[in-house]
């Protein structure tokens, strides 16, 4: 049939656009055996379990007295400081940032003075709390000194994002901080629920800044922590009209650029320690020979359970493999060749294409990296 001569200005915006549906993406997530493991706990939440487990057994020394729990001996591992990290959800930090950014930004809150003072100041203890536990992660881990493994290059890094952004971007947290206190929108409040960062619960921002911070974090000399912190001058600036309502001043700052540069840069920051402490952690079980003996044992039996809990996990797709075969009594259908229905668009300089039979259409990949074709 011939084609009409204008067919290069025949468009139709509303037609049809879409990839379509492939075979996978018809199974229901549900039906996946891997949707519900019976046991999703990994190597890591073992070692934090065990170290939460040894704070309750009294440690009984050679002359019979209890003066100290176990926790010293499932807490200090390289292993176990580097799991800490790698279980981490930034998920559910994300959500409790966003969550007070979205009720400091709505305007039907107005009026809840209360609330919005609280909403600030989670923002403020969040990172306050995600600083001082980035702080502890670095000192826990082997320095230059200790001749750490090329592998464990998370230290460096960490030190270097310490010292070249998250310092600097401290610095004017407190100082937003201590500004929002003279204005009265922020105080020391952490937020309620269950979210932990890097395996404590949030705590109030000035609780965090008077706990201390290392060397690192100190950006202008001083001798020591405290005497930095207490220099840090109060900056309103972010906070807009001074005199302004406690909505105002919350949603000033809450939107203001400078303000939301610094939750962003603390988050990717707690995202990469995230991914570097999983990469770590898988190498210090084959890569590194200091484990203390009793700690070594332990993390062989944690690797070992993982055989267990593999076995364990393919109970569902047994089940579904059991339901389908046995009881359905249901076979596979044989092999089909894959078929697609294709929309085809001229080139804006083109005035016509004619198909013929065996042209091909390229179709990407398929499991084996194998380029196919229709």
């Amino acid at each position: 049939m011939p084609l009409p001569e204008n067919c290069h200005q025949n468009t139709d915006p509303l037609k049809l656009r879409r990839d379509g549906t492939n075979q996978e993406e018809r199974l229901s997530r549900s039906l996946k055996p891997s949707h519900a493991p019976v046991n999703e706990r990994t190597p890591a939440h073992g070692m934090l379990f065990a170290r939460a487990f040894a704070a309750y057994l009294k440690f009984f020394d050679d002359d019979n007295t209890s003066a100290t729990d176990w926790s010293v001996f499932f807490s200090h591992d390289i292993s176990v400081r580097l799991a800490v990290a790698a279980i981490q959800n930034i998920d559910d930090y994300k959500s409790t940032i966003k969550s007070s950014l979205d009720f400091l930004n709505n305007l039907d809150n107005e009026t809840r003075e209360t609330d919005l003072i609280n909403h600030l100041s989670y923002l403020f203890s969040c990172t306050g709390t995600l600083a001082k536990q980035l702080d502890i992660l670095k000192e826990g881990l082997p320095g230059e000194e200790a001749d750490p493994p090329v592998w464990l290059t998370l230290r460096t890094n960490l030190l270097n994002q310490i010292q070249n952004q998250l310092a600097p971007s401290l610095q004017k947290l407190i100082a937003w901080h201590k500004a929002g206190i003279s204005l009265g929108v922020t105080h020391n409040a952490s937020p309620s629920g269950e979210l932990k960062i890097l395996g404590v619960e949030a705590s109030g921002f000035t609780a965090n800044i008077e706990s201390g911070f290392s060397s690192e974090w100190i950006t202008d000399g001083s001798a020591n922590w405290n005497s930095y912190a207490a220099a840090v001058v109060p900056d309103t600036s972010v906070y807009g009209n001074a005199a302004g309502t406690v909505f105002e001043l919350a949603n000033h700052v809450s939107t203001h650029n400078f303000f939301t540069a610094v939750l962003d840069q603390f988050l990717k920051v707690y995202a990469r320690v995230i991914a570097d402490a999983q990469n770590a952690l898988e190498s210090s079980f084959t890569s590194w020979d200091r484990h203390d003996p009793h700690y070594a044992l332990f993390l062989g039996f944690l690797r070992l359970f993982e055989y267990a809990s593999d076995e364990i996990n393919s109970l569902t797709g047994r089940h579904l493999d059991f339901y389908y075969r046995e009881i359905l009594q249901l076979n596979e259908r044989p092999a089909t060749p894959p078929k697609a229905h294709l929309i085809a668009e001229l080139a804006k300089q083109a005035v016509s294409h004619h198909f013929v039979k065996g042209d091909g259409f390229t179709a990407g990949k398929d499991a084996l990296g194998q380029r196919g074709a229709f």
